[in-house]
């Protein structure tokens, strides 16, 4: 009778053992074991992120005076064009009227590339802030005892006591005000 009591014993503890963990392991503590932060909101909201928004659009709004500036010489060409056209061989005219086509096809290129680098540049000056985010972030992590740090774009709900963003935004703060946003030009154009 023994023998099954202990075998009663045993059948009835062995699902009690699975919901602990095993000996020599951390217990995780039941303060915030998962934490939340919102990319965006670091970025619209810190010292940095504003930076880096300004600097890109700065570099935006050159870009689009260019365009602004090619726009009227172009249209400025295209007239004088049309005035030559009686007094121009038909031949000479679609020549010329090629060549304005052929110029405005090379600028809207090079206006591409460089509204390419410019986002490029932006997104360089992004991760480089995200490198002393994933710092501030590590110490964080410590202090809250996290096992886990979530996005909050990859989340459908979560309980707003998880989300240290503003933390975050603060000790970035202290860390850093601003970075470099340079056109980063692709070898290929």
């Amino acid at each position: 009778m023994t023998y099954w009591k202990h075998l009663l014993g045993a059948v009835l503890l062995l699902p009690l053992l699975a919901f602990y963990p095993a000996w020599g392991q951390k217990e995780p503590s039941g303060a915030a074991p998962v934490l939340v932060f919102d990319a965006a909101r670091l970025f619209e909201r810190s010292k940095v992120g504003r930076s880096i928004a300004r600097k890109t659009e700065k570099l935006q709004s050159a870009l689009s005076d260019e365009v602004e500036a090619t726009r009227t010489s172009l249209e400025a060409d295209a007239k004088r064009l049309e005035e030559q056209r009686a007094l121009l061989p038909q031949a000479q005219l679609r020549e010329r009227a090629e060549e304005l086509r052929l110029r405005q096809l090379t600028k809207e290129r090079e206006i591409s590339a460089q509204l390419r680098a410019i986002q490029a540049g932006q997104q360089k000056a992004q991760l480089d802030v995200l490198e002393e985010v994933y710092e501030v972030m590590e110490a964080l992590v410590e202090e809250y005892d996290a096992q886990l740090v979530l996005e909050r774009n990859v989340l459908y709900y979560y309980d707003e006591a998880l989300d240290v963003t503003d933390n975050l935004i603060r000790r970035l703060n202290q860390r850093i005000t601003t970075v470099d946003v340079q056109p980063i030009e692709n070898e290929d154009n």
